[in-house]
């Protein structure tokens, strides 16, 4: 991946446009966004298997169709970030799945979104995977049509592998979870008929980070 070089603090213009022009058309204030120079960060990722967006960087849909029609997934983390993903043309299923709700917690219309059009999870708590579980047994005489989301429950474990500085956090900190927690997570998991669930443990190594498949 290349290095990014100096980053000037004053510009002039803005995918070639003067910024005095861009002033002049649209008055202030004014968001600008250079379309070119997004591709170019996706394809200095292309090393990757997948490349995903999160989405709460930036909602525009401008931006989402570009990303979308670049090959990018996108990661959503609320109802209306998933009906902002729909609306800019993702799919609501697909291996790998091209649109993802990513996050900690469930709120009522996020988990009634992701049920009834089936979207994929990342979970963040375990009491997420019992809350899905829930919902898609509730829900199934209401939505027949239902398709049962694979589960992902990703998160760092505390303890450093080579470095103290590749710690993840302390125990109370919130993206750090034991290997117990983990576990706790495929037991729950185990139970709930209605979901499959792929749970990873996660270090970070002081050359980068890798995966173990419990």
């Amino acid at each position: 991946m290349p290095t990014v070089g100096p980053f000037p603090t004053l510009r002039t213009k803005i995918a070639g446009i003067p910024v005095v022009e861009l002033a002049r058309r649209y008055t202030t204030p004014f968001y600008v966004y250079d379309a070119a120079k997004i591709v170019e960060r996706i394809a200095d990722l292309r090393a990757f298997d997948v490349i995903r967006y999160a989405q709460k960087a930036c909602s525009n849909l401008a931006i989402l169709d570009l990303v979308r029609r670049s090959g990018v997934l996108v990661d959503t983390v609320s109802a209306g970030e998933i009906r902002r993903a729909l609306a800019a043309g993702y799919e609501p299923h697909g291996d790998p799945p091209p649109l993802v709700y990513t996050a900690d917690i469930f709120d009522a219309e996020s988990l009634d979104l992701v049920r009834s059009r089936a979207i994929h999870v990342n979970a963040g708590s375990p009491d997420m995977i019992e809350q899905l579980a829930k919902s898609l047994r509730d829900g199934t005489s209401r939505c027949g049509s239902t398709q049962v989301s694979d589960m992902d429950t990703v998160r760092r474990p505390i303890r450093a592998v080579s470095n103290p500085s590749t710690a993840s956090g302390t125990s109370s900190w919130k993206s750090a979870c034991g290997e117990s927690t983990i576990m706790d997570c495929r037991s729950r998991a185990s139970t709930c008929t209605s979901a499959r669930a792929r749970t990873w443990s996660t270090w970070h190594r002081s050359a980068g980070p890798w995966k173990k498949r419990l």
